[in-house]
């Protein structure tokens, strides 16, 4: 249990927090300790010192961009190199080693209070890096902050139990932070999808939408399940100042002739697409709802401007347009909007919706709702947001623009959030940056949502980069290829043949071996574990970190460095033999250790195939010398697997698909069945491979 005395906070008698002033005290819980702070500056923004983290040798965090209130990058490295960033959203420290030979973490997680948003920082530089304020801001200038339970720290040498037990306090402590695994999941990460975005942008129509589907099924393409109708649909008039407005619920008339229940018709009698999102604004659309028209006034639209904070200018919203008002519903009128707006949409055949610019309402509370300050203004929009998703469309809600802790624990029925900025098919440098975001964000934040990584063009040169990163995710797959413009081949390494896709245990998360690198200075890859199965499989991909031959070069280490204890949970844990399987180097290896790492193997290839080097391997464990691992054709071999069992006999898996299997015997086995039948079967005794040919979906038996 942790304790706090004399200023200091530590767990079994270590110091975490050291140098805390006498007003902080402490909630302890089994978890950890939640702090409460004395916040007695008498303005909308305070800078409260916290104290010293003590013998911190790196960090990892999520830290909002200065300038970009919707978005976090990734901050990582040693501790006495970088101070931590202003308004880092959780950071995780590694300690020194201790004595018997454990490294220990410490989890600090920033919470909201009723009235301010928190979050953390280095006080000074690097000299100072280990000393930590935290921030607390209202958002509106005649709030002052006043304190409370702020902050939420943890310690442990398992990483997962660590980030588990400690959501599952602040789950408790945050009524709307409800855990990802106790709502329901959306059915779209279930499934393959296309969204309108890149392919056409806001030029969209009815015609484009069904020649972009038509276009997949002309190459024997794995059909799109779902279909996200992005942004260019909607009917909007411009505002005399700059930027467009919504008119109404119904499509623009021109582009979707017959309005959107027709168009919604027409796209499931054209393809085999199951489920219909489509995009709005928060407001309504950028600029909010119309003041104007007839349909939009019951909600008493009201012009509101944006308002910056302690660490960003107003100048930075550079998206508005001539001035910066923004037609808002009425606080009081918000649930009655998006109920109104996603009842239309359902009764239209649309079965979910993304939501875009969501943390832009956290920038508006001087004007909108004064005296409430941002967390309660966050907290009123995104429960009217949630309960209507949830009433409409049971919860099939992609929050984007959202990456905000106001936003995100209050989650309460939906159960998809963008981790990251948008995937930028013409900035080279962004693609490395993108999985990185991704992963980091999806550490701690993943534990209250299934994160979306966002659509990728499987036609693009970093395709194949993204098509890995989006396997092991654990979150939706979907591509914004133009018409004609996408790589089935690939795709029939992403997709099974009916659509469908496999979803991982968890959001991905980097690699513990990983996550404290600072990887802009040492180029190391970025390594991504998931778990497969309920735990039964392990997945790692290597991301080669940034463009050039260093990074290259630290990528082929890196691919030889992987190891099974790298992998999440009890797999990594897991004391035994794994055969291993490597996508892109075509090598099986077994694994009589966790900790022994993969060894030298040829990566040339893969760079080969793509700018930017990615691996992904397969583990599978190895019981009574057999070990069947999956479908060669995959990029995550284990994918097609529905089921798996071992017996004293042997071992038996359930293919959702046939092709090139991928086994391990450590002997030759006496029989190889697919549906009870004997199937002809070589075996490779140097690296104990048993080549066969499953020929589809079915029972397959390897007899020892």
């Amino acid at each position: 249990m942790m304790e706090l005395k004399m200023g200091t906070l530590s767990q079994n008698g270590i110091s975490l927090l050291t140098g805390l002033a006498p007003e902080w005290s402490a909630e302890i819980v089994p978890e950890g300790a939640f702090l409460s702070g004395p916040f007695a500056k008498r303005a909308s923004a305070c800078l409260v010192p916290l104290g010293k983290i003590e013998r911190a040798d790196r960090f990892a965090a999520s830290v909002r961009f200065e300038n970009i209130p919707w978005w976090t990058h990734p901050e990582s490295g040693r501790v006495a190199d970088k101070p931590l960033p202003p308004l880092a959203y959780w950071v995780l420290y590694r300690h020194l080693p201790q004595a018997d030979g454990l490294v220990p973490l410490t989890l600090l997680v920033p919470l909201p209070t009723d009235r301010e948003a928190v979050s953390l920082q280095s006080t000074g530089g690097a000299s100072t890096a280990d000393v930590l304020s935290l921030l607390a801001e209202t958002g509106d200038t005649s709030l002052p902050v006043q304190g409370g339970r702020c902050l939420f720290v943890a310690h442990g040498t398992d990483l997962d139990t660590l980030l588990e037990k400690s959501a599952r306090a602040i789950s408790r402590a945050l009524p709307g932070a409800r855990l990802r695994g106790r709502k329901p999941v959306p059915a779209i990460l279930d499934k393959f999808g296309w969204c309108t975005w890149n392919a056409f942008y806001q030029t969209v129509d009815r015609e484009k939408v069904l020649e972009g589907l038509q276009s997949f099924s002309a190459d024997g393409t794995p059909p799109p399940r779902f279909l996200v109708l992005d942004d260019g649909w909607l009917d909007t008039a411009p505002l005399p100042c700059g930027g467009d407005v919504l008119k109404g619920f119904e499509a623009n008339g021109r582009k979707f002739p017959g309005g959107l229940k027709a168009f919604a018709a027409d796209v499931r009698a054209a393809s085999r697409i199951d489920e219909i999102l489509v995009w709005h604004a928060v407001h309504g659309y950028w600029r909010g709802i119309s003041p104007t028209e007839p349909a939009m006034r019951r909600y008493r639209p009201r012009p509101v401007s944006m308002a910056g904070d302690a660490n960003m200018k107003r100048s930075s919203f550079t998206w508005l347009e001539g001035c910066d008002q923004t037609y808002l519903p009425a606080i009081e009128k918000l649930r009655s909007f998006y109920m109104d707006f996603h009842r239309f949409l359902q009764e239209s055949g649309i079965s979910g919706v993304k939501v875009d610019n969501q943390s832009s309402f956290l920038y508006q509370s001087n004007a909108y709702a004064p005296g409430k300050g941002r967390t309660a203004h966050a907290k009123a929009f995104r429960r009217a947001l949630s309960a209507s998703a949830k009433a409409c469309f049971s919860g099939c809600l992609i929050s984007c623009m959202c990456d905000a802790p106001e936003i995100l624990y209050e989650a309460r029925y939906d159960n998809l959030a963008r981790s990251s900025d948008d995937f930028f098919p013409d900035r080279p440098a962004s693609h490395a940056a993108h999985l990185r975001a991704n992963a980091y964000f999806s550490l701690w934040f993943g534990q209250f949502s299934w994160m979306d990584w966002d659509m990728f063009a499987s036609g693009h040169p970093y395709g194949p980069y993204h098509a890995a990163g989006r396997v092991l995710s654990g979150g939706p797959v979907y591509v914004a290829d133009a018409p004609r413009e996408h790589d089935a081949g690939l795709l029939r390494k992403v997709v099974l043949p009916d659509g469908s896709v496999v979803r991982c245990d968890a959001p991905a998360r980097p690699a513990l071996s990983s996550l404290f690198g600072d990887w802009q200075k040492t180029k190391e890859p970025l390594v991504l574990v998931n778990t497969f199965l309920k735990g039964q499989y392990g997945v790692a991909g290597i991301f080669q970190a940034e463009p050039g031959e260093a990074a290259a070069a630290a990528f082929r280490s890196g691919c030889q460095a992987v190891r099974a204890s790298d992998l999440p949970g009890k797999s990594g844990k897991r004391r035994g033999v794994w055969a291993v399987w490597a996508h892109g180097s075509k090598l099986l290896r077994v694994l009589a250790k966790p900790e022994k790492e993969m060894g030298p193997f040829d990566v040339r290839g893969i760079a080969e195939r793509c700018p930017l080097g990615c691996e992904l391997l397969t583990f599978a464990p190895v019981v009574g010398g057999l070990a069947i691992v999956g479908i060669e054709e995959m990029l995550f071999a284990a994918a097609p697997i529905a089921q798996v069992g071992h017996s004293a006999t042997g071992v038996s898996a359930r293919f959702r698909m046939g092709g090139t299997l991928v086994a391990y015997a450590r002997k030759k086995p006496s029989g190889v069945f697919f549906e009870d039948r004997p199937v002809p079967f070589g075996y490779d005794p140097e690296t104990g491979r048993i080549d066969c040919t499953i020929p589809d979906s079915g029972m397959l038996r390897i007899q020892a």
